[in-house]
């Protein structure tokens, strides 16, 4: 007869054997997760103005972000210090989308620049400095850096006509067009100058090209047609002109510029007529993304990136 000494032994080693056993089918059955999975949508990077190019690398697992690119705001136009007469620029664009993306590679960056700030990637320029100047789009690039290689963009705004005033003496003031939106996959027309003989305010660009210039005085007073990337310039800076038009809103392909205005009158009773408004971007986003969202009109002052994996 076993002791129960014996006993106890052989019960404890059945019941360890048990419990070794239980341990290693429970962990047979687990399945670890990769970091990138276990962090899905936790990870981001944020990508702000810094006028130039800049890259992402994509972390190792991960086969797939989500884009979050804001276009820049456009520039108001000049209003001699008086607010009312002040046409505001127009706001850029938003778009969210999710595209495949193959671990280790280089992403291109480019966030747009306020029209205040001069326009990086796309905005128009304006024959007075950055006054009236368009927004630069914010856009992601895969593949390479150039144009063909954008697979997000969050389009810019226009930016607002300069105000029309007496040229020799204070007689009152008039304001310009205000500038158009970036929009979703067409930009928002820029307004019409609100005075006689003003500009006209420029078209939004959309999916096949860029927007018409607005009308001027005459037709070296037009606004500049919008391409693909960029907005045209704004009209005026001639012997003819009067005061001058907004420039267009970067984006997939730019708005066109605000025509300047009519100058009328004669001596020192001369006035200038006010600049149209440019008109805003369009925005883009790869054939084959998903999840796409795209919202015009959103952000004021320089564009933003944010990336999300």
């Amino acid at each position: 007869m076993k002791s129960l000494g014996s006993l106890h032994r052989i019960l404890s080693g059945s019941v360890a054997a048990a419990l070794l056993a239980g341990c290693a089918a429970a962990q047979s059955d687990v399945r670890l997760v990769p970091m990138a999975q276990q962090n899905d949508g936790a990870s981001k990077k944020t990508f702000k103005y810094i006028g130039g190019e800049q890259t992402f690398a994509v972390p190792a697992g991960v086969t797939q972000v989500t884009i979050a690119a804001s276009g820049a705001g456009g520039a108001p136009g000049y209003g001699y210090g008086y607010s009312k007469y002040t046409a505001p620029g127009g706001l850029g664009a938003r778009v969210r989308a999710t595209i495949a993306v193959t671990p280790s590679e280089t992403l291109a960056i480019f966030v747009g620049g306020a029209g205040g700030d001069g326009g990086f990637n796309g905005g128009g320029g304006s024959a007075s400095g950055n006054n009236g100047r368009g927004g630069g789009a914010s856009d992601v690039r895969q593949g390479g850096d150039k144009l063909i290689d954008r697979v997000v963009v969050g389009s810019g705004g226009g930016g607002g006509g300069n105000a029309g005033a007496c040229t020799f003496t204070t007689c009152g003031y008039s304001q310009g067009g205000v500038g158009g939106n970036g929009g979703r996959r067409a930009g928002k027309s820029g307004g019409d100058a609100q005075s006689p003989v003003g500009g006209g305010g420029g078209d939004g660009g959309n999916q096949d090209a860029g927007g018409k210039g607005g009308a001027g005085a005459s037709e070296h007073c037009s606004g500049a047609h919008g391409k693909r990337g960029a907005g045209g310039s704004g009209g005026g800076n001639q012997a003819e002109c009067g005061a001058l038009g907004g420039g267009g809103g970067g984006g997939y392909y730019g708005g066109g510029g605000g025509g300047a205005g009519n100058l009328y009158g004669t001596s020192i009773s001369a006035f200038a007529g006010a600049g149209g408004g440019g008109g805003g971007g369009s925005s883009f986003a790869k054939q084959g993304a998903t999840n796409v969202r795209m919202e015009p009109g959103k952000r004021s002052g320089d564009g933003l990136i944010v990336i999300t994996w």
